[in-house]
C-alpha cells in the first residue's frame, strides 16, 4: 500500500510530466509563431522534455528552446525538431511537370 500512496503522490505533483507537458503547450500557444507550428512534446518524470515536429527556422527552433525552459519542471530540453515546412516539398513536387 506504501507503493500506492507513493504513486498517488507523484500524480499529484506540481511537477508531474503531465502538468509540465500542458504548461508548455500553453506557453507555445501564447507565442505568436510557435502557436502556428507543429511541434510535439513529450516529458519524462525527470523533467527532460523532448521538442518533435516542424518549425519554420532555426531560429523559431531556439526560441521554442527558450520558452520551453521557463516552464517550472524543465530539466533539459532535446530537439528533434524539423526545420522547414515538409509539406512544402510535396507542395513542389505535386506541382512539377
Amino acid at each position: 500500500d506504501d507503493e500506492e500512496a507513493e504513486d498517488d503522490e507523484e500524480i499529484d505533483d506540481d511537477e508531474s510530466p503531465e502538468r509540465v507537458e500542458r504548461q508548455v503547450l500553453a506557453a507555445f500557444s501564447e507565442d505568436a509563431v510557435l502557436s502556428d507550428r507543429a511541434i510535439e512534446i513529450s516529458v519524462d518524470a525527470e523533467g527532460n522534455l523532448e521538442l518533435g515536429g516542424w518549425v519554420g527556422t532555426a531560429r523559431e527552433a531556439r526560441q521554442a528552446r527558450r520558452v520551453a525552459r521557463r516552464v517550472p519542471g524543465v530539466a533539459s530540453v532535446v530537439l528533434k525538431l524539423v526545420v522547414g515546412n515538409p509539406l512544402a516539398g510535396a507542395d513542389r513536387a505535386a506541382a512539377a511537370p
